[in-house]
């Protein structure tokens, strides 16, 4: 568990970098910055899933393209849209505030579901906790001018992000029980073939893109200063944000519960309010300081009183009578003595 914990923090931490991307790349669009991002993905995913395929001979993978195309729409495509759609139309910390009770609902739909799954109480209060952490984070962005929005486009942003933090939940339950359920699928090559079927929709966006794109708008992506920086970050972002990144969640999703999970896919907001930080050289105010130690609390609680809960398990296990029955001897037949 120490490792897939872990690799689930490390997954986080690279997810963190996306949030640096437009900060660096601010001559270009958000849509651009996905597109490079999934195309580079893409690519990469289908080398790896090539290399899979002929040298490594297996070919069972692609039994699941069903689900992998399922799990590459909901999360790379209606997840990112919503989620930047809700940020657009509506105030972007209160749809933070929204996907950020994503560990609650996971709890809410696998927590005590089935006889011996964790009960409620194990996760409900670190979820809290978390959601806590980030209304701290963004209660200082909450009390911006909430006149600036349109009755009726806040509602749809609102929606927008209702719709993400659905999308993320699904994902997380979903990927996790298809890999526990399937240990013969490869969390690498599941990677893999969620990032081919990426390509696919990737690659129609960015025609429909490119046709409309604004002609002295398209000099930026020719090969000098600006065009390297997105190519090299598009790599950056594609390769080891999303394919490596990925490769590690979906390795610890295979190991990890999905209520647990989600409560450290939070961690990805963590890492990317103290990569910002750095990059703008500002230091956290107490508030914010206040909502991130609360973040780190609810994971570490709920990572606490998961392994006791596991342990007390276990020793329950290894200190029970064992019992062993004997075949009671066939005496038909058997000469009287």
């Amino acid at each position: 568990m120490i490792t897939a914990t872990i690799y689930s923090i490390l997954a986080c931490l690279f997810w963190g970098f996306i949030f640096v991307a437009p900060l660096y790349l601010a001559q270009f669009d958000c849509i651009d910055i996905v597109l490079g991002r999934f195309l580079a993905f893409g690519i990469g995913s289908l080398v790896s899933l090539s290399y899979s395929l002929f040298r490594q001979r297996d070919w069972q993978l692609l039994r699941y393209w069903k689900e992998a195309s399922l799990c590459g729409i909901v999360m790379n495509l209606c997840y990112f849209t919503a989620l930047t759609a809700g940020m657009r139309l509506s105030n972007p910390s209160l749809i933070t505030l929204i996907v950020g009770l994503a560990p609650i609902l996971i709890i809410a739909l696998t927590c005590g579901t089935k006889k011996g799954d964790m009960p409620y109480s194990t996760l409900l209060g670190p979820g809290l906790c978390i959601f806590l952490g980030i209304a701290l984070l963004n209660i200082e962005t909450l009390q911006a001018n909430w006149q600036a929005y349109s009755g009726w486009q806040y509602i749809e942003g609102i929606l927008c992000g209702l719709f993400a933090l659905g999308a993320w939940s699904w994902y997380v339950i979903y990927n996790t029980k298809l890999l526990q359920k399937n240990p013969t699928i490869q969390p690498t090559g599941w990677t893999s073939l969620i990032g081919v079927v990426t390509l696919i929709f990737t690659i129609i966006a960015a025609l429909f893109r490119w046709k409309t794109i604004d002609p002295i708008y398209a000099q930026l992506f020719s090969f000098e200063q600006q065009g390297i920086l997105f190519l090299t970050s598009s790599l950056v972002l594609g390769l080891l944000c999303s394919l490596f990144a990925f490769s590690l969640w979906n390795i610890a999703s295979a190991k990890l519960p999905s209520a647990l999970s989600g409560q450290l896919a939070i961690l990805e907001t963590v890492f990317g309010l103290v990569l910002i930080n750095l990059f703008e050289h500002h230091i956290p105010s107490p508030i914010e300081m206040t909502g991130i130690l609360c973040i780190l609390g609810g994971v570490w609680r709920g990572l606490y009183r998961y392994t006791q809960r596991n342990s007390k398990f276990g020793n329950l296990a290894k200190s029970a009578p064992k019992i062993s029955i004997r075949p009671k001897a066939d005496t038909r037949g058997a000469p009287y003595l």
